[in-house]
C-alpha cells in the first residue's frame, strides 16, 4: 500500500512539473490570442473553437505543445552561438557532466534533500524561463496584429508583456546563479565535493 502511494505521489510530481513548466506558459500564449480575437477580431476563432467537443482537452494539449515549443525556442536563443560550435569545451559539456554527477550523488545520499534543493530549483528556473518566453511571444503576437493586421492594440499592453517577460527572464537568471551557489554549499554540508 505504501509503495502504491509513493508511486502515485511520484507520478503526480512529474505531471505537476510538466503542467507548471509547459502547459501554463502555453496557456498564457493561448489566452493572449483569445483576448485579441475576442476584443479586436470580433470572436472569429473563439466562435469556431466554441463548437468543438472536448475543448478543455484540446486547449490543454495545445498549451502543452506550445509550452514545449517555447522551451525549445528559448534554449535555441540562449545557446545559439554554442549550437554551431563543435568544441566540447565551448559547449560546456564537461561542466554539465560534473554538475549532473554531483546531483546524482546528492540524490543517492539523501533523496529528500535532492527533491527540495535540486528538483524544486530546476522546476523553478525552467518555469520562469518558459513563462518569460510566453510573455515575449505574446508581445510578438500583439506586435504582429498591430502592424501587419493593423489592429489598434495599445502599446501599453505590448510594453507590459515585454516588461513581465524581462522580469521573469531576470528571475530565471538569478535563480540559476543562486542554484549553483546552493549546490556548492550543499556539497560542503554533505561532504560530497
Amino acid at each position: 500500500m505504501d509503495n502504491t502511494i509513493a508511486k502515485l505521489l511520484d507520478l503526480f510530481k512529474h505531471i505537476s512539473r510538466d503542467i507548471m513548466i509547459y502547459a501554463i506558459s502555453g496557456f498564457v500564449v493561448i489566452v493572449n490570442f483569445f483576448i485579441i480575437d475576442k476584443f479586436y477580431l470580433g470572436g472569429i476563432y473563439f466562435g469556431l473553437i466554441d463548437k468543438l467537443e472536448y475543448i478543455s482537452l484540446i486547449i490543454f494539449i495545445l498549451s502543452y505543445v506550445i509550452g514545449h515549443v517555447i522551451m525549445a525556442l528559448t534554449n535555441v536563443i540562449l545557446n545559439f552561438k554554442k549550437i554551431f560550435e563543435c568544441n566540447k569545451t565551448k559547449l560546456n559539456i564537461h561542466k554539465f557532466e560534473k554538475e549532473f554527477e554531483f546531483e546524482v550523488k546528492i540524490f543517492n545520499k539523501n533523496q529528500n534533500m535532492y527533491d527540495y534543493f535540486i528538483e524544486r530549483q530546476n522546476q523553478l528556473f525552467y518555469f520562469r524561463l518558459t513563462l518569460s518566453g510566453a510573455f515575449f511571444i505574446s508581445a510578438l503576437i500583439n506586435i504582429y496584429f498591430k502592424f501587419i493586421k493593423e489592429i489598434e492594440i495599445s502599446w501599453y499592453i505590448i510594453l507590459i508583456l515585454i516588461i513581465i517577460g524581462v522580469f521573469l527572464f531576470c528571475a530565471y537568471r538569478l535563480s540559476k546563479q543562486r542554484y549553483y551557489k546552493k549546490l556548492k554549499i550543499l556539497g560542503k554540508c554533505m561532504s560530497l565535493s
